[in-house]
């Protein structure tokens, strides 16, 4: 079910039995819990249109394949697709449930290999997009939220969108406050680091 623009997936049928689903690409957003109690897929590809990732996966635990298009800029709700929620069942009330075998397949350079690294996922690359140095936020711009969105990143603070490549400004292998510093100085117009604003191997 779809609105009349097709722009929304409203819900997707529980009792579907294809195991791969294929967002069309006239879809922009899918609406929370669409895919609620489908145990039968298993794999889902978002459309190109689709930016954002959100929590509408519930009881779903055969969905273990995902994959994203160069164009996500965030994914949110770690459970949605890391882990299911179990109510009960031998389990003691509400509880994540880790699921094995998650695979996410992206774009080197996007937050689909962040997103897959820091919760332990597999990564399959669908190729590389290029990335200025400096754009933390994977928005093709380098501002003072890349900065502080590093600056998130080493307090260990939530953020919906972190691309380490990008961040490491400086090009030493690591990401430290001297590659927020090194953003700040950029943007000020003072001597950093050389490649900050321009695309990046």
């Amino acid at each position: 079910m779809y609105t009349k623009d097709k722009k929304t997936l409203l819900k997707y049928c529980s009792a579907r039995e294809e195991e791969k689903f294929v967002v069309p690409d006239t879809v922009e957003s899918i609406s929370s819990n669409a895919f609620n109690y489908n145990r039968n897929i298993k794999s889902i590809v978002f459309s190109d249109n689709m930016t954002e990732f959100d929590s509408i996966f519930w009881y779903c635990e055969n969905l273990k394949d995902f994959s994203f298009s160069k164009n996500i800029k965030s994914i949110k709700w770690i459970h949605s697709i890391g882990y299911q929620w179990v109510g009960g069942q031998g389990h003691g009330g509400n509880s994540n449930i880790p699921l094995d075998g998650v695979t996410i397949r992206g774009y080197s350079g996007t937050v689909a290999e962040s997103y897959a690294r820091d919760n332990g996922f597999t990564f399959v690359s669908l190729g590389k997009v290029d990335r200025l140095l400096g754009d933390s936020d994977g928005d093709d711009s380098v501002t003072i939220v890349d900065a502080t969105v590093i600056q998130r990143h080493l307090a260990e603070i939530p953020t919906a969108v972190y691309i380490e490549a990008a961040a490491d400004a400086d090009q030493d292998g690591e990401v430290t406050i001297i590659d927020a510093t090194a953003i700040q100085r950029w943007l000020a117009e003072l001597p950093t680091h050389e490649g900050i604003g321009e695309i990046f191997a």
